[in-house]
């Protein structure tokens, strides 16, 4: 009589993310689509700004495209694609055998994965972009709020760590969801706000104030900053560990 062994620890995770994968669309093609379409729109209106505003200068162009944000468009999408991945791919995968652990950290390899690429993909775009001049009609996209300022090191480093915060803030809500609905991700909406506006509120009303705190900010550079938004793509990740051992797909 013949046994199989079981699979080991490595291919049962890449059979998760093969799972993520079989529509590529969710994690690739819409990112890319929404992105495409931002740059398309933010060129032709500062084609439309440079070709027919009168006197109109070529740094002033510049800077006012950088403040458009339009390179974190998909970023906003990846939310609803870290909350898809648990909400639409958890259900089927426990189905097809998989563990609820080895299913969160098969996920956080697709996360890793994704983040990887789009920020690589976004600081090569940044690059040619400046190359490039803005493509020759000074739009900076690529190069938006903070991207561009420092080497391109710190481009790809910061835009990794937003990736990693947008799907697994995506992720923590959908588990919230499994367990306890509506209330679960209401409840997250609400201690985040809290979170946040409490952390405002304890800068402006500290001694130093938001001077101190820019100052201090000034030091640790965009990498420093980067880093500690590390802190809550860690919370966010052990939110949605803890509350998918608890999740109910039936539900």
């Amino acid at each position: 009589m013949t046994t199989i062994a079981p699979a080991s620890h490595s291919k049962r995770l890449s059979r998760v993310v093969r799972i993520h994968l079989v529509s590529r669309m969710t994690f690739i093609g819409i990112p890319l689509i929404v992105l495409g379409v931002a740059w398309v729109i933010s060129g032709a209106v500062f084609f439309l700004i440079g070709s027919t505003v009168p006197g109109g200068d070529a740094m002033d162009l510049r800077d006012a495209s950088r403040n458009s944000w339009a390179v974190l468009s998909p970023v906003w999408y990846l939310i609803s694609a870290g909350a898809l991945a648990f909400a639409g791919t958890f259900p089927f995968a426990l189905g097809m055998g998989s563990t609820r652990r080895d299913f969160h950290f098969g996920t956080t390899i697709l996360f890793v994965l994704v983040s990887a690429g789009f920020s690589l993909f976004l600081t090569v775009m940044a690059a040619v972009e400046r190359a490039t001049s803005g493509w020759g009609i000074n739009n900076w996209m690529f190069n938006g709020v903070w991207i561009g300022l420092d080497s391109v090191f710190v481009d790809f480093y910061s835009l990794f760590v937003v990736h990693l915060l947008a799907l697994f803030t995506g992720a923590a809500a959908a588990t919230l969801w499994f367990r306890w609905k509506a209330l679960g991700v209401i409840g997250f909406i609400a201690v985040c706000s809290a979170a946040l506006i409490g952390g405002l509120a304890a800068i402006g009303y500290s001694d130093a104030g938001w001077e101190g705190f820019f100052m201090w900010a000034s030091t640790l550079g965009f990498a420093g900053m980067f880093t500690l938004l590390l802190i809550p793509v860690g919370v966010m990740f052990l939110v949605s560990f803890i509350m998918n051992r608890f999740a109910t797909p039936k539900q």
